[in-house]
C-alpha cells in the first residue's frame, strides 16, 4: 500500500518483512517499558484500562516504526517531502490493524501470560 504494485513490489515487501522481524524485539522491550510507565503514572487504574491503554501506545509506535522502516527502505531519504507522505500513509493504513491486533494482545493474550509467569 505504501509504495504500490510494481516490478519491484515482491522485493520491497520482502525488504520491508525483514526490516519489520529485526525492529521486534525493540517492540517487546519497548512493550515492557510501556508497561511499566503506565502502571507508574496510573497505579489506581483498573489493569483492563491500563493494558488498552499500552495497546493503543504500542500500536501507535510499532506502526509509526514499521512505517518509517518501510518508507526508508522504498522511497530512501532524497525526497523529504515523498519520505514523510509515504510514511505518514503507509502509517496510516496499517494503523487500524496495528490497532485491533495490539488491543487483542494487550487484553487478552497478555494477561494470561503474566498470570502463567506468576504461577
Amino acid at each position: 500500500m505504501n509504495v504500490g504494485y510494481s516490478d519491484t513490489f515482491f522485493i520491497d515487501w520482502s525488504r520491508a518483512l525483514l526490516a519489520a522481524y529485526a525492529i521486534m524485539p525493540i517492540g517487546f522491550l519497548l512493550m515492557g517499558l510501556v508497561k511499566k510507565f503506565i502502571n507508574h503514572k496510573l497505579p489506581n487504574t483498573k489493569a483492563y484500562k491500563r493494558n488498552l491503554i499500552t495497546g493503543i501506545l504500542m500500536a501507535c509506535i510499532m506502526e509509526s516504526m514499521l512505517a518509517f522502516s518501510t518508507a526508508s527502505k522504498t522511497i530512501g531519504f532524497a525526497n523529504q517531502t515523498a519520505f514523510l507522505n509515504g510514511w505518514l500513509e503507509g502509517f496510516l493504513v496499517a494503523l487500524p490493524v496495528g490497532l485491533t491486533l495490539m488491543v487483542i494482545v494487550s487484553m487478552t493474550i497478555k494477561p494470561k501470560i503474566e498470570a502463567f509467569l506468576k504461577s
